[in-house]
């Protein structure tokens, strides 16, 4: 059950495989190259992945839902680190200076980590019931969907993003 899709710096698709625990890349041909992962708790193991990115050194994030944690690997799959300290993460993007922004649906926030694992902001108002993914727009505005509230959320400003508005669907 594919969950997310990112482009890797070849323009190979990786994709988080949900239903089978573990992540795999297909080329842009549509071919198989690679999975790593499988179903558990250790290092390169996952139990619900859910949202991917890849960063700029084409490094896989990987939201590892169920173990409350984020996972690094390299471009191959080798298992590089881990960021701890979710309760049900989600949907991810990166900002330009390489931070990591997650959806946490557990603790019904978003935070924004440093890519050495360092919790630099949380976003969260009363109002967010269930984010997602987030995006950052071409102004740096962080836009959070909130799928158990029927809407969106969107926060502004460049030293500490507030929340602006909330639109229902």
């Amino acid at each position: 059950m594919p969950t997310t899709v990112a482009l890797s710096r070849d323009r190979d698709l990786v994709v988080t495989d949900t239903g089978n625990h573990r992540i795999q890349i297909i080329s842009q041909n549509g071919d198989f190259i690679t999975k790593f992962g499988s179903r558990g708790m250790g290092q390169g193991q996952f139990r619900d992945p859910y949202g991917l990115v890849i960063d700029v050194e084409n490094k896989i994030v990987v939201s590892d839902k169920l173990n409350k944690r984020l996972q690094i690997f390299d471009a191959c799959g080798k298992f590089l680190r881990k960021i701890d300290g979710f309760e049900s993460p989600t949907g991810m993007t990166l900002d330009a200076q390489r931070n990591i922004i997650v959806a946490d649906v557990g603790y019904q926030k978003a935070y924004m980590v440093s890519n050495e694992g360092d919790f630099l902001q949380e976003f969260g108002c009363s109002e967010l019931k269930s984010p997602n993914y987030p995006v950052l727009d071409s102004c740096g505005n962080l836009i959070i969907t909130d799928t158990r509230g029927n809407r969106f959320h969107l926060f502004c400003g460049e030293d500490e993003m507030k929340m602006k508005e909330n639109r229902n669907l």
